[in-house]
């Protein structure tokens, strides 16, 4: 799970060990988790901190990028903050709703206005949103 901020950095250090990547799938959540009994809150995680170290990476060959079982916690949005900002080549990220769908309607916009307002160094980049039976949102 990406949910605190050191598993964060080490998903991030590890996208940048490879610079050449043409495509990404990442699960941010295990499959069959219920989210819903989680004690944990969504700690915020301060975004300078998390991405100061990796100003430097530019992914210049990847096309596409997966998430999985996205929920919507910061960490999860500061790696598509930072994957939409840094890829100039960036076709498509497919974003996984299953577990958005489970959210009230004013948080799933918010979330979805959120990601939409991230910057994209590509300008062909698109986000879709897709569910686990592959149909389009």
């Amino acid at each position: 799970m990406l949910v605190e901020s050191y598993k964060l950095s080490y998903a991030l250090c590890l996208i940048r060990s490879f610079p050449y990547l043409e495509y990404l799938e990442i699960q941010v959540h295990e499959y069959g988790y219920d989210y819903e009994d989680e004690d944990d809150e969504d700690e915020p995680i301060p975004e300078p901190l998390e991405l100061k170290h990796l100003s430097d990476v530019t992914f210049n060959h990847l096309k596409e990028v997966k998430l999985g079982c996205l929920t919507g916690t910061t960490s999860e949005l500061l790696l598509i903050k930072f994957l939409l900002a840094e890829s100039p080549v960036l076709e498509r990220m497919l974003i996984d709703r299953q577990y958005l769908d489970h959210e009230q309607l004013d948080t799933r916009l918010q979330i979805f206005a959120d990601i939409s307002n991230f910057s994209r160094s590509s300008p062909k980049a698109e986000v879709v949103y897709i569910d686990l039976g592959g149909s389009l949102a």
